[in-house]
């Protein structure tokens, strides 16, 4: 009878992880089925955008009307969709969530059946403290723990790098955005995504407010002294990103250089001269 119900119960399992790859195959494919044509419908929407400029830049040539420069001939662009890389990305998130997604099934359907797998529950490394109804205990820390924060450090690299080419996909099907909108919208989804993985990382290990902040506190007082300028830069460019006073392609001048804008990013906006 052991060795019957055995069987029953491996058989069992087996069929429930054939199920949990064939339904992961299909989602994966969907997906992929989803993003390919997305970028289809961007390219083409690109190129008829491209066509139709060439074609009012013709015109107005063959009228006798030549677009005129400040200084010369210089003329700056916002950057162009680089769809390959944005697929490269979503496609990389999209197999690691499935990756993550199997592990998490084939341990809930079989961790039952080798319950030597539970030792990683039972292994303490360190204590710390915590409240439980209003009285400090000491909870301990345990491998399982530890192997978890691990899980979510790299499951939040590979959301930081991958969740923004997805959303620039939504936000591009959806409505038109420029190129500082998008940026603007993946910068901060990036930092939001470090940010909960940071806190969630340190709240597994044992982190809480009340240990880390005086290391807050002397943080901001060395960033206020020391890293001023650095911050001040870090919100203006938060500011230029959300009120956008000026874009790519705009003549500035600032002090006593007068160029072009080319680049705008989070810390610095970068002027050609002439």
């Amino acid at each position: 009878m052991g060795y019957l119900y055995t069987a029953g119960t491996l058989t069992r399992d087996l069929i429930y992880t054939l199920w949990m790859a064939f339904l992961l195959v299909i989602l994966r494919g969907l997906v992929i089925r989803w993003l390919l044509l997305v970028r289809r419908k961007l390219s083409l929407k690109a190129a008829v955008e491209k066509r139709a400029a060439q074609t009012e830049k013709q015109n107005a040539v063959e009228a006798g009307s030549k677009p005129t420069a400040i200084n010369g001939n210089l003329e700056i662009e916002e950057p162009e969709l680089d769809l390959a890389t944005m697929d490269s990305d979503s496609r990389n998130l999209i197999n690691n969530t499935i990756w993550f997604l199997a592990a998490i099934g084939l341990w809930f359907i079989w961790a039952p059946v080798l319950p030597a797998l539970g030792i990683v529950d039972t292994v303490a490394l360190w204590n710390h403290t915590t409240i439980v109804d209003g009285v400090e205990t000491l909870a301990p820390v345990t491998l399982a723990d530890l192997l978890l924060a691990i899980i979510i450090g790299i499951v939040t690299a590979s959301a930081a790098r991958g969740l923004p080419a997805i959303l620039e996909f939504l936000l591009l099907e959806r409505i038109s955005l420029s190129a500082g909108s998008r940026y603007t919208a993946t910068t901060l989804l990036r930092y939001i995504i470090y940010g909960v993985g940071i806190m969630l990382f340190f709240q597994i290990l044992g982190g809480s407010w009340s240990q880390i902040q005086w290391l807050v506190a002397a943080l901001g007082v060395g960033i206020g002294f020391g890293l001023q300028e650095i911050v001040a830069n870090f919100i203006s460019g938060l500011i230029i990103l959300f009120e956008r006073p000026i874009r790519v392609g705009d003549t500035v001048t600032v002090g006593n250089v007068s160029g072009v804008v080319s680049r705008i990013e989070i810390r610095a906006t970068t002027i050609t001269n002439w």
